[in-house]
């Protein structure tokens, strides 16, 4: 491995780590929600909005680090999390891969998939 690679990975690591991204709950197993609890939060959510955020959440969350099942964060966690992290994506990518839309696609996606609720 070339020393920028090297640097390139410490790097990460240690942005991940000051995010709080490596310091994550134990996961709960926590299970799938049913689309009919999906959409007492969110009226009028639908098979395409959530396969556009598993879309955007498999392909770009999992560039810089693996992904992170719904229960390792809380609602919360989740709120504050995708924003920040969308925001690299698109500095890294030069262009914007994930809208406002697409971040609360994600959002929801993992809510359905059962994130820790506060």
């Amino acid at each position: 491995m070339n020393i920028t690679k090297l640097c390139s990975l410490l790097f990460i690591v240690i942005t991940a780590s000051s995010c709080g991204i490596l310091q994550l709950e134990k996961d709960k197993d926590s299970e799938p929600l049913t689309m009919e609890v999906v959409h007492e939060k969110f009226p009028g959510y639908t098979l395409t909005e959530y396969q556009a955020g598993e879309g955007l959440y498999q392909v770009n969350c999992g560039k810089c680090h693996g992904l992170y099942k719904a229960g390792s964060f809380t609602e919360s966690q989740w709120a504050s999390t995708i924003p920040r992290m969308a925001v690299k994506v698109n500095k890294k990518g030069g262009r914007e891969f994930i809208s406002e839309s697409g971040e609360q696609a994600i959002f929801r996606y993992l809510y359905s998939q059962g994130m820790l609720i506060n």
